[in-house]
């Protein structure tokens, strides 16, 4: 079995080796520097955190599965039989590296919250001579700071920048071997526009929130001890000036140790007055007001308004379900991004099902009907799927008849069952279709 070659760095030593700690005054970053931001971001603030993480737990709730070209013939039966095989879908068995598709595409379920993400398509040839997706390399964002295009301006490789231990830059990684999924892609450009492009104001207010609200906790919840030294009865007394500041520090420590619970009794010397300033009577109450508006804010970005219903008052349950739709509509339009990377022609950023067919059968571009699609099932508003969570009511109340036609019809639409690919494709290339078909058509090329 041959090596499968790397040119990309995972980048993981990058935010390590270079702490980035975003500038809250001047306007939304860019570049490189965005990227960063983005991952300070969703480090530091718990809404963020938890809005990401919700929408990329229903991304990879979604099931997969690979639909032959329109000409379904042979030809087209066998390229989807392959890709079934190549990403282990539809009950093939798998030959990713990782063992599961779902495994492989985790990292680029984060593409909506930056805007983009890029991977490395990582090859391996097996002892029979077929190639195979051994893997998606994930490449931090973070890392990459420059997009090569050539003068037509397609785009020809991306350069990354790792400081490690080794003064050798990474290779750069040519476009063609790469995947990108992007979010709102506007012409060519492939860094997208993310979900957390909006939330860069509102995280900045509510930084700032926090910060004022960390002070009047610290200093103003509690009663604040205040030494009043009355020097002119210390002067009348005797002491001179050094140890009246030798008094006054004796004090501030004594007053220290008690408001930390170190002393239970608090000794002032003569001439120095103890009292309190102000109540204690810190009320949050407004600054806590402005930071859950700016969560409704952020919450709006990622369309998950009903994650905010019945914190502070009792929500509308029609309300909240046409918020939830609307999220769950979102979520199906992410993962078509994702699929149409993986689908369509062989290209620079995409085409990985036409990529892993013309190096195995094909010696150029592969007819459109042809080629299969990778499709996703499980996370649209589904009908079907919402009718199973109540058909054992609907039988039991006797509302519903269970028969074969139903139960096939509710597989179907599930699409449950595997395509059962046991033969080896060596034995399978060797059938009489496969050796007549020329390279034009479909047939392997020749050695």
């Amino acid at each position: 079995m041959s090596k499968v070659v790397r040119y990309s760095t995972p980048g993981t030593l990058w935010g390590a080796l270079r702490p980035f700690q975003p500038d809250l005054d001047q306007d939304m970053p860019e570049g490189q520097d965005w990227a960063v931001a983005c991952e300070d971001m969703l480090s530091r603030d718990p809404k963020l955190s938890a809005a990401a993480m919700q929408l990329c737990n229903n991304l990879l709730d979604a099931s997969w599965t690979i639909t032959a070209g329109a000409e379904g013939g042979w030809e087209a039966q066998r390229n989807a039989e392959f890709c079934r095989e190549a990403l282990g879908l539809d009950g093939a068995p798998c030959k990713l590296g990782r063992g599961s598709f779902e495994g492989e595409i985790r990292p680029l379920v984060r593409f909506p919250l930056i805007g983009y993400h890029i991977a490395e398509e990582l090859w391996r040839c097996d002892g029979d001579g077929l190639f195979w997706l051994d893997g998606l390399g994930d490449i931090d964002t973070r890392s990459v700071w420059a997009w090569k295009r050539d003068y037509n301006g397609n785009l020809v490789e991306i350069q990354q920048l790792v400081p490690t231990l080794s003064t050798r830059p990474p290779l750069p990684i040519p476009a063609t071997k790469t995947l990108i999924v992007t979010h709102n892609k506007s012409g060519d450009d492939y860094l997208g526009r993310g979900l957390l492009s909006p939330c860069w104001g509102w995280y900045k207010i509510k930084r700032a929130l926090e910060d004022s609200l960390e002070v009047g906790v610290k200093r103003l919840s509690v009663p604040v001890l205040m030494l009043r030294p009355d020097r002119q009865s210390l002067q009348d007394e005797g002491y001179s000036l050094d140890e009246q500041t030798e008094m006054l520090q004796t004090a501030q420590d004594f007053a220290h140790k008690w408001t930390k619970g170190e002393a239970d009794a608090l000794v002032a010397p003569a001439g120095i007055d103890p009292s309190v300033f102000g109540s204690g009577a810190f009320s949050p109450a407004a600054v806590i007001e402005a930071i859950r508006h700016a969560n409704e804010e952020i919450a709006a970005a990622f369309l998950s308004n009903f994650s905010e219903m019945g914190l502070s008052e009792v929500g509308s349950r029609s309300i909240g379900e046409i918020h939830w739709n609307s999220y769950r509509s979102s979520i199906a339009n992410y993962l078509d991004e994702i699929a149409d990377a993986f689908n369509g022609p062989a290209r620079a950023g995409g085409g990985t099902l036409a990529k892993l067919l013309e190096m195995n059968f094909y010696s150029g571009p592969i007819p459109p009907d042809v080629l299969p699609r990778l499709e996703h099932q499980g996370a649209k508003v589904n009908g079907i799927r919402d009718l199973c969570n109540i058909l054992p009511q609907l039988v039991a109340s006797g509302l519903l008849t269970p028969t074969n036609e139903i139960e096939r019809a509710i597989l179907r639409e599930l699409r449950v069952g595997g395509a059962g690919i046991t033969r080896p494709w060596q034995e399978r290339l060797q059938e009489v279709g496969s050796v007549k078909l020329p390279e034009n058509q479909g047939g392997r090329p020749k050695e």
